[in-house]
This record gives structure tokens, C-alpha cells and sequence, in this order.
């Protein structure tokens, strides 16, 4: 099963293609999947952080060093 990551980041490539398949993309369309894109890109870089802050936690909890990070 996909995980919300992997999943925002298929739907980015699928938004990407759309943009590749489409020869005449009006100002209007191009400006709404780039906006698409920065959403997804944010949800995947919160991920991303919440990810590395509970790992560090795990870490601190177990008393292991976090300073390779």
C-alpha cells in the first residue's frame, strides 16, 4: 500500500505530464496546475519534516545521537 507521501508525489508527476501532453496551455490553465504543484509540493515537504522531527524524538527516547541529521 502507498503512503501519503508516495502518493502526493504521483499525483505531481501525473500534473507534470499533463503539462508535457497539452500543446496549447492558456495562461489561465498553466497558472492552475502550477498551483496544484506548489500544494502538493508543500504537503509533501510538511511531510517530510513531521517525518524527521518523530524520528529525532524516537531517538532522544531511546537516548541515541541525532547529531548525523
Amino acid at each position: 500500500m502507498l503512503n501519503v507521501k508516495e502518493i502526493k508525489l504521483l499525483q505531481m508527476r501525473e500534473i507534470a505530464e499533463q503539462g508535457k501532453q497539452l500543446t496549447s496551455l492558456d495562461q489561465k490553465e498553466l497558472n492552475r496546475l502550477n498551483d496544484r504543484l506548489d500544494k502538493l509540493a508543500a504537503q509533501v515537504s510538511a511531510i517530510d519534516s513531521n517525518n524527521k522531527r518523530t524520528k529525532e524524538q524516537k531517538m532522544k527516547k531511546n537516548g541515541m545521537s541525532i547529531s548525523g541529521y
